[in-house]
């Protein structure tokens, strides 16, 4: 089996700060990983099967933080604020351009 680590160990250059405390930038974080033989390479939390689009699709749906982590149990909330952070970093760092209809 093929683990692909989407993040590595941090490192202090690598910090960038936000009002809600330390973000690292994709490249450090060691929590979301793709395995293509879980869920066809989607990134997931690490040890577990829960993809960041599921995350993220709980969270669109009205979810919080804290329902997820009620549904999950076996979810720490550092995981969850990761694969929102995960999120987050790959939508800034697209270059396509959405438009509504």
């Amino acid at each position: 089996m093929i683990i692909s680590l989407i993040l590595l160990e941090t490192t202090a250059p690598n910090r960038q700060w936000s009002k809600y405390g330390i973000i690292n930038n994709i490249m450090t974080r060691s929590m979301i990983i793709t395995d293509k033989n879980i869920l066809n390479g989607k990134p997931i939390i690490a040890g577990t099967r829960i993809s960041v689009e599921l995350i993220m699709n709980f969270l669109a749906s009205g979810m919080s933080v804290e329902d997820i982590l009620l549904e999950y149990k076996e979810l720490k909330r550092k995981e969850v604020l990761e694969a929102i952070a995960y999120a987050a970093e790959l939508v800034s760092r697209s270059s396509s351009v959405f438009s509504t209809i």
